[in-house]
């Protein structure tokens, strides 16, 4: 919960500074954390 709001806090951070470049980068780290879940969930699944 603490690192979602940390994360949250950080967007919020970028988009009133408006350095989309950190905001980017930023997503593009919690893109490739949601795909990893996914990855690992769905694999879970095919394994059972």
């Amino acid at each position: 919960m603490s690192s979602f709001f940390f994360s949250s806090s950080i967007v919020v951070v970028d988009l009133l500074t408006f350095d989309f470049d950190m905001l980017m980068v930023h997503l593009e780290c919690v893109n490739r954390l949601n795909i990893l879940i996914l990855m690992v969930v769905f694999g879970q699944f095919v394994v059972v």
